[in-house]
C-alpha cells in the first residue's frame, strides 16, 4: 500500500535502448526485514527533484487550449481574470501549481465553463473539501491549498 521504503538513486544510464524505449537505472533500498529480494518486482516513485513549496487546487479547475494550461482567477473587484499556470503532479487527489499562481488568488474551481474574462462575478467562497455545484451565474472559487513536499 503507498510506497512505504525509502531509497535512493544510485546509477542512470544515460542512453535510451531503441528497441524498448527504456534505460536502466539502479535504486538502493535498505532491506533490514529481507522482505525484498533478488527477482521481484515492484511500483516505485521516482521524485525527480528536492523539496519545494506549491500550491495546490483540483483539476477540474484547470483548463487548456492549444498553448497552454489555464485557471481563472477573481480580482479584487469579482472579475475573472485568465492565469497561464505550470502544473505539476497529482498528491492527494489535488494539482500542483508549480508556477503562475500566489497564496491569495482566488481560484474560480466549479463553474470554469460559463466564465468569460473580464467578466464580473459573484463568487461563492467554497472549500476544497466540500464543492457543492454553483448556481447558474455564479462560480465558486477558493484560496489554493498551500503544499509543502
Amino acid at each position: 500500500q503507498g510506497f512505504p521504503h525509502q531509497g535512493h538513486m544510485d546509477f542512470v544510464d544515460n542512453r535510451i535502448d531503441q528497441a524498448t524505449g527504456t534505460m536502466q537505472a539502479r535504486a538502493v533500498f535498505p532491506n533490514p526485514d529481507h522482505i525484498l529480494v533478488p527477482g521481484m518486482f515492484a511500483q516505485i516513485q521516482l521524485l525527480g527533484e528536492g523539496p519545494y513549496e506549491a500550491l495546490m487546487i483540483p483539476d477540474e479547475a484547470i483548463g487548456a487550449d492549444m498553448a497552454q494550461r489555464f485557471v481563472f482567477v477573481i480580482d479584487e473587484n469579482n472579475v475573472h481574470q485568465r492565469r497561464p499556470v505550470v502544473l505539476g503532479r497529482v498528491v492527494d487527489g489535488l494539482r500542483i501549481i508549480r508556477k503562475g499562481l500566489n497564496r491569495n488568488d482566488r481560484v474560480v474551481i466549479k463553474g470554469i465553463q460559463r466564465v468569460r474574462p473580464g467578466s464580473p462575478v459573484n463568487p461563492q467562497p467554497a472549500d476544497l473539501a466540500e464543492t457543492p455545484p454553483a448556481g447558474k451565474g455564479d462560480s465558486q472559487s477558493t484560496t489554493p491549498k498551500p503544499f509543502g513536499t
